[in-house]
């Protein structure tokens, strides 16, 4: 991969750099320079699905990323409550039955679910969430070949 950010990434980026701030002063809640814009709680949930895959955590412009060895984000976690994840087309239609919604802000392959739904029991929820997050893993894999 040559330098600067993969070109699969440019519309996630520019979605995520128009909710971006930049910090003025130091602190805990600062990442890469940017105001931290997603909940603790959130950040770590991603950071475990990114385990399962040995994929180490990341961030762009506040937000908790996971991107695939060839540096294409396959997952992003905003606010508290919003956990995105690029998909093929073929995995659509399984996704959107359990529960994820188009998400066109971030680019045309992306959906979000919301990683806390109350109607879906818990462990239920974190193997559907780890399996859509594999399928994302691949075509980002895909993607930056």
């Amino acid at each position: 991969m040559g330098s600067g950010p993969h070109p699969a990434n440019a519309p996630v980026l520019r979605y995520l750099a128009h909710g971006a701030a930049v910090s003025a002063i130091p602190s805990a809640h600062n990442i890469d320079d940017y105001v931290l814009r997603t909940h603790p709680d959130l950040t770590e949930a991603l950071e475990r699905l990114g385990h399962t895959l040995r994929v180490p955590p990341g961030a762009a412009y506040g937000y908790a990323v996971l991107a695939a060895p060839g540096g294409v984000l396959f997952a992003i976690a905003l606010g508290i409550a919003t956990l995105g994840v690029r998909l093929p087309e073929r995995a659509w239609p399984l996704a959107l039955e359990f529960g994820a919604v188009p998400w066109a802000e971030p680019g045309d392959d992306w959906v979000r679910f919301d990683p806390w739904d109350a109607d879906v029991p818990a462990r239920q929820h974190t193997g559907d969430l780890r399996y859509f997050i594999e399928l994302a893993f691949e075509h980002a894999r895909e993607l930056g070949r």
